[in-house]
C-alpha cells in the first residue's frame, strides 16, 4: 500500500484508525516556515465532532513534531507530526466482517487477509486529521502570497433516523497567480482532483461549471476577457479559474460531492469472508451520521497542499 504523494512537497502518510498514532512525513518543507501552534489548533478544532450527527469518539488530536522544526521554525528537514488516539473502542469489529459499502472486502483481498479490520484502519476517515495539520502549515505559507482558502456546504439532504447522508461542499481559492500548473498529467485540476478523491466518502469533483457544461451551448460558458488598467480581467469564471491545466489568475472554484456514510445503524446482508457465510450485520460502532461540518476544512487543506505544490514548481522553493 502506497501512501506517499506530491512532487516537490512529498507527503508521506501512516498508522491507522485504532492504532496508537497517526501521523505523517513531509520532505521538501522550506526552512524558516513558523510554525503556528494556535493555528493549526483551530484547524484541528474545525475538523472535531460538534453536532448530533457527528462521531461519539471525540480526540483531543495531541501532536509531537518530532523532526523538521528547531525553535518554533523548519529548518528544511524532513517535518514528522505524530498524533495521538485514546479514544478508540474496536469491541464492535470482527476479523472477517464485511461492511457493506466500507473498505473491509477491497482491503481483505489487496493483503491477502492481512488488513487491519478495525473501523478500516489505514484507510479510515480518522487519518485526516493528519491532513487538516499539513494543511494548516500550508495555508500559512499561502497567507504570505495573499491566497485565501474558504469553503462551504452548498447541499445537504434533510436527516433522516438511524440513517446517513452525504451533500456537497465547495471550496474557492482567491488570490492565486495566473500559469501554475505541469499539463497534462499534473495540471492544476488532476493534482487537484488527486488529492480531493483521497479524503473518504468522495465519489465526484467537478471545476467551475462541472457537469453543468453538458447543458449549455458554448456561446453560454465563455470566459470572455478584457484588459483593465494594465491587467487582464476575466468577465466570467465558468472554468473555476483553471485553462489548459493551468490558473488563470481567476479564483479556483471547486464542488466535491461526499456519498453518505456507510455505517447505518439498520440490519444489512453481508458476509463473513472469512467463514465463507451470508450474514446479518447491523453497525454499532462510532460512526458519523454526516460529515459534512468536519469536512470543510479537510477539503480546504487539500486544496492548500496541491497549490503549494504546484507553486514551488512554478516560483521555486526560495521564493516562497
Amino acid at each position: 500500500m502506497r501512501s506517499v504523494f506530491g512532487n516537490n512537497l512529498i507527503i508521506s502518510l501512516f498508522g491507522e484508525s485504532h492504532s496508537n498514532y497517526i501521523g505523517f512525513t513531509l520532505h521538501g518543507l522550506p526552512s524558516g516556515i513558523e510554525i503556528d501552534d494556535e493555528f493549526i489548533k483551530s484547524e484541528l478544532n474545525r475538523r472535531r465532532p460538534s453536532n448530533k450527527l457527528n462521531t461519539s469518539r471525540i480526540e483531543e488530536d495531541n501532536y509531537n513534531i518530532i523532526s523538521g522544526v528547531f525553535e518554533g521554525f523548519t529548518t528544511g528537514s524532513p517535518l514528522t507530526v505524530l498524533i495521538e488516539n485514546k479514544k478508540q473502542d474496536s469491541s464492535s469489529f470482527e476479523k472477517g466482517v464485511c461492511r457493506p459499502g466500507q473498505s473491509d472486502y477491497t482491503s481483505f483481498i489487496a493483503s491477502n487477509g492481512y488488513n487491519d479490520y478495525r473501523s478500516g484502519g489505514h484507510l479510515s476517515g480518522r487519518l485526516t486529521v493528519a491532513l487538516v495539520f499539513l494543511g494548516a502549515i500550508c495555508k500559512r505559507i499561502l497567507d504570505k502570497h495573499n491566497i485565501k482558502i474558504t469553503s462551504k456546504i452548498l447541499k445537504k439532504i434533510e436527516d433522516k433516523d438511524n440513517d446517513t447522508t452525504g451533500g456537497l461542499v465547495e471550496v474557492k481559492a482567491s488570490g492565486v497567480i495566473a500559469g501554475i500548473g505541469e499539463p497534462f498529467f499534473d495540471s492544476m485540476e488532476s493534482v487537484l482532483s488527486h488529492l480531493f478523491f483521497s479524503i473518504p466518502s468522495v465519489k465526484a469533483v467537478e471545476f467551475g461549471l462541472g457537469k453543468e457544461f453538458a447543458n449549455v451551448y458554448g456561446s453560454e460558458c465563455l470566459d470572455e476577457m478584457e484588459i483593465k488598467n494594465g491587467k487582464v480581467k476575466f468577465l466570467n469564471n465558468y472554468n473555476g479559474g483553471i485553462n489548459g491545466g493551468f490558473t488563470n489568475g481567476e479564483e479556483i472554484v471547486s464542488t466535491i460531492t461526499f456519498k453518505p456514510i456507510a455505517s447505518i445503524n439498520k440490519e444489512v446482508n453481508t458476509i463473513n469472508i472469512l467463514k465463507q457465510e451470508n450474514i446479518k450485520y447491523r453497525n454499532n460502532g462510532q460512526n458519523d451520521a454526516n460529515i459534512l461540518n468536519r469536512s470543510l476544512v479537510i477539503c480546504e487543506a487539500m486544496m492548500a497542499y496541491g497549490l503549494l505544490d504546484e507553486m514551488i514548481s512554478y516560483l521555486g522553493r526560495k521564493n516562497l
